[in-house]
């Protein structure tokens, strides 16, 4: 891990760290496991009241979730000066599970987001597909 850590940094810039707990709040199918080919949407976000935002989260999860995507939401706990309080996670298997166009699910992501709209800010959104898995 040294070696490569240190070819990395010959050729890139750090920009910023995480070290992120995961919250056991997770929601979706068991088969949207993390492996090459998994689609997933990341958006940090940062929470100024907690105890509102993961109950109207854990609604909005228990709403969507269908088998053919996963929710995830973690919170991070070493940002620094970043304002990032939490991550939420949209993982499918293929980029028109992850961008479903169904009205009904659209009508619950629409009453989410007014319910979360004054305690929330969004500081990055990325999606980004697994190449490779490494680890446990």
């Amino acid at each position: 891990m040294q070696k490569f850590l240190s070819m990395m940094s010959e050729v890139a810039t750090w920009k910023s760290e995480r070290i992120f707990v995961g919250t056991g709040i997770t929601s979706g199918g068991s088969n949207i496991i993390p492996a090459p080919g998994r689609y997933t949407l990341a958006t940090s976000i940062a929470v100024s009241d907690q105890a509102t935002y993961v109950p109207a989260w854990q609604e909005y999860s228990a709403a969507i979730s269908r088998g053919s995507i996963a929710t995830n939401l973690s919170f991070l706990n070493g940002m620094g000066r970043e304002p990032t309080t939490h991550v939420v996670t949209i993982s499918a298997n293929s980029m028109a599970d992850l961008f479903q166009q169904d009205s009904e699910m659209q009508g619950t992501y629409a009453s989410f987001l007014n319910s979360v709209k004054d305690i929330r800010t969004i500081e990055n959104r990325a999606i980004y597909v697994d190449l490779a898995l490494f680890g446990n």
